[in-house]
C-alpha cells in the first residue's frame, strides 16, 4: 500500500499545500523544477543524483525551502532535490490523487516525527526519535584494524560506522 502525507511547502515567494506520496525508500524529498520556481526555493548550486528503484538515474540540484510542514510538524530551511519529473511520473501521481510535483522522502518525514504506516496508507506521528551513534570497534582499539572480522569478539554489526534510529514511543 502506498503512503500519503499532508504537506505545506513555503519558499521565498510562494507556498503550496498538497497531499504527497511518501517514498519509503527515498533519503531525500524531490520536487519538480516548476514547483521550486513557483515557491522560490533557494538553489545552493550543488548537484546530486539519485537512482530510483527501477534503476533510473535522477539528476537534480539541491535547494532549500524556507519551511516544509508535514502533518502539522514544521521543518525550517529543509533541503530538497529539484528535478525535472517526467510526464509519466506526473501522470501516475495524478492517478493516485497525489501532488504531481512532489515526492516526500522518508528521511524528511522522520525529521518531522512521522513514520510511514503501510497498514493505513498514512503517516503516523511519533513523539520523538533517538539517534544513537554506534562506533566501530577500531575507534576503541586501533589494533583491531589488523584483525580479521571473524576473529573479533563482537558482532559484525559493530562496523562500519552507522546510525541507528529508535522511536521512543515503541520503547
Amino acid at each position: 500500500m502506498i503512503v500519503k502525507g499532508h504537506v505545506l511547502l513555503r519558499g521565498d515567494i510562494g507556498s503550496e499545500e498538497c497531499v504527497a506520496l511518501v517514498d519509503t525508500g527515498a533519503s531525500m524529498t524531490v520536487i519538480d523544477r516548476g514547483m521550486a520556481e513557483r515557491l522560490g526555493a533557494t538553489c545552493v548550486r550543488r548537484k546530486r543524483s539519485l537512482v530510483s528503484a527501477t534503476g533510473h538515474r535522477l539528476e537534480g540540484e539541491v535547494a532549500i525551502l524556507r519551511e516544509l510542514m508535514i502533518e502539522g510538524e514544521t521543518l525550517d530551511y529543509e533541503k530538497v532535490l529539484v528535478v525535472e519529473l517526467g510526464d509519466e511520473v506526473k501522470t501516475a501521481l495524478r492517478k493516485l490523487d497525489l501532488c504531481d510535483s512532489l515526492i516526500l522522502g522518508v528521511t524528511t518525514a522522520e525529521l518531522a516525527n512521522s513514520i510511514p504506516d503501510t497498514s493505513t496508507g498514512r503517516l503516523r506521528k511519533v513523539e520523538a526519535f533517538l539517534f544513537q551513534e554506534v562506533k566501530p570497534a577500531s575507534a576503541y582499539n586501533p589494533m583491531l584494524f589488523m584483525a580479521r572480522p571473524d576473529d573479533l569478539p563482537f558482532p559484525r554489526l559493530a562496523y562500519p560506522l552507522c546510525i541507528s534510529l529508535v522511536s521512543l514511543t515503541s520503547l
